[in-house]
C-alpha cells in the first residue's frame, strides 16, 4: 500500500496488486506519481476517504520528485508519536487536522 497526498488537504491509500506491486512497491518517499484508471474501492466503515487500487504496472507512472514534502510533527494524543501526515513546506508544518486543533 502507498500513502499518497496532494500536499494540501487530501490523503488516501493506493493498494498495489500483482504486477503493480512488483514494479512499484519500493517507490521513494516524495515521488510524484500519476495514476491511470485506478479502481475506486468502497470506503471502510467509519472512514470518509475511499482508497484506490491498481493491478498493472502501467497504471502508475513516476513523473518527478517533490521538493516541498515534509511531515506533520504534531504529536498524536494516544501514542505520543509524531503525526507524520504529508504536508507542503510552503503551507507550514502541521496537517489540516492539527491546524484545526490549535
Amino acid at each position: 500500500m502507498l500513502r499518497v497526498s496532494d500536499l494540501d488537504r487530501t490523503n488516501t491509500s493506493v493498494f498495489l496488486f500483482g504486477q503493480a506491486y512488483d514494479a512499484h512497491m519500493q517507490l521513494d518517499r516524495g515521488a510524484i506519481i500519476m495514476l491511470l484508471a485506478p479502481k475506486l474501492m468502497d470506503a471502510k466503515e467509519g472512514y470518509e476517504t475511499r482508497a484506490l487500487s491498481i493491478r498493472n504496472e502501467d497504471q502508475l507512472r513516476r513523473i518527478g520528485t517533490s521538493t516541498e514534502l515534509t511531515f506533520c510533527p504534531a504529536k498524536k494524543r494516544a501514542s505520543g508519536e509524531a503525526c507524520g501526515s504529508a504536508v507542503s513546506k510552503r503551507r507550514g508544518g502541521d496537517c489540516q487536522y492539527h491546524l484545526k486543533q490549535a
